[in-house]
């Protein structure tokens, strides 16, 4: 969880994680053990995250409740679309 103040930079480091930040690429930064820049690819580094954006969500209109959104990052997809075991649903 990441939390703070209006204007603390919350966005911006997730953005910065997922690269969807340009200066991603200007400076040195390390996510989950790779290096930006690199050749990594982008989902290497999102498959470590569980990541939803006010884009995304403005994006893909899914009838879907907050639990089942998490849960939906077990199937990497947008939107439930199987019946999640109990033990998805304690994680």
């Amino acid at each position: 969880q990441l939390t703070g103040a209006n204007g603390s930079g919350k966005t911006c480091l997730l953005n910065l994680i997922t690269g969807d930040n340009p200066q991603c690429y200007n400076n040195d930064i390390g996510v989950f053990g790779f290096k930006r820049g690199t050749g990594e690819s982008i989902w290497d580094i999102k498959q470590h995250i569980g990541f939803i954006s006010n884009a995304l969500h403005m994006d893909y209109r899914v009838s879907i409740s907050a639990l089942n959104t998490v849960i939906s990052g077990f199937y990497d997809s947008i939107g439930l679309y199987q019946k999640p075991s109990d033990a998805q649903i304690n994680i």
